[in-house]
């Protein structure tokens, strides 16, 4: 991973929100903030999103064991998606993170 620390948060909005298609489904991407587990941890995305069109919020954790930017390292990375307005629906993970990490080296650099 590059030794530049991505920005801590970036919010969208309007028409420069990115969007991505997850199987049928289409979310708009609302923000994206990098976390750090601890002083010396390893770093982590959290993505805030909705499903177009309800409107559903959906939240995205990214864990890596890539640089973000697709160079695999010894192990796959980890991606949990939940609605926290409806804990019962649930989501494939591995299908998000293939969709969300493209967007986070677009837009984190």
């Amino acid at each position: 991973m590059s030794s530049r620390m991505p920005s801590a948060r970036q919010s969208f909005v309007g028409s420069n929100q990115p969007a991505i298609n997850v199987g049928e489904d289409a979310y708009v991407i609302d923000a994206i903030d990098f976390h750090r587990n601890g002083v010396t941890g390893e770093g982590f995305y959290l993505v805030e999103m909705h499903e177009e069109p309800t409107g559903e919020d959906i939240i995205a954790i990214l864990f890596s064991h890539t640089d973000f930017k697709g160079e695999r390292t010894d192990a796959n990375g980890y991606c949990a998606v939940f609605s926290p307005n409806n804990p019962n629906t649930h989501y494939r993970g591995d299908r998000f993170e293939l969709a969300l990490r493209p967007v986070i080296v677009l837009e984190q650099g």
